[in-house]
């Protein structure tokens, strides 16, 4: 028991290295936030020194809650099941024919990014971050999807250079079996929060 090690993964806490700090000497290692760039990592790495993990590819959550919001679509029959429903409902305001995708089971309601994370386009940026840990957030896709992601992220952090054949070709396939467009999201630089801020102070 005592090669056990506490991870803490509040991901939407942990956002700058003040957080990161005040609870490293209580976890092994923490989760960043999706939501950072890759030079708000660095800082953090920098500043407190501890042990860090990313999601570096899957699906982005970006509203969670215990209410179950599309459950009348049942029609009132909750069989208490895990039983799913797909949506493209909402479009964002922004961006018309980009639509968000929807679950709703037993564990509450789920909005997801129209696009999924991937990094595999950022390996020299993400190698930069010296993280602990990469993690690979592939539940519920295929077996061929799963293991084309963990192959080429294997092969990403064997391989010196970013823009080898082998490497090249692998992140091709993973591209291929996606559900969705792949795209880095905030890593490179948080564009949406900016364009945000910008709209509500012309309004």
């Amino acid at each position: 028991h005592n090669q056990l090690h506490c991870v803490l993964d509040s991901q939407m806490g942990n956002i700058n290295w003040v957080g990161v700090k005040q609870l490293a000497g209580m976890a092994h290692r923490q989760c960043l936030s999706m939501d950072i760039t890759c030079k708000d990592i660095q800082e953090i790495k920098a500043k407190t020194n501890c042990s860090l993990e990313l999601v570096v590819h899957g699906a982005i959550c970006i509203q969670y809650s215990q209410r179950r919001y599309l459950e009348g679509l049942l029609g009132g029959n909750d069989t208490g099941k895990d039983v799913s429903f797909y949506h493209q409902l909402a479009e964002d305001e922004d961006y018309p024919g980009r639509r968000f995708t929807f679950l709703d089971n037993t564990h509450g309601h789920f909005m997801f990014a129209y696009f999924d994370r991937s990094l595999l386009n950022d390996i020299d940026l993400l190698k930069q971050c010296h993280l602990s840990c990469w993690v690979i957030d592939v539940r519920g896709q295929p077996t061929a999807y799963q293991q084309a992601c963990i192959k080429a992220y294997r092969l990403a952090i064997d391989e010196d250079s970013s823009e080898s054949d082998k490497l090249l070709d692998i992140i091709e396939e993973v591209k291929q079996l996606a559900p969705k467009p792949l795209k880095p999201g905030f890593f490179r630089a948080n564009q949406t929060d900016r364009r945000r801020y910008n709209k509500r102070a012309t309004q």
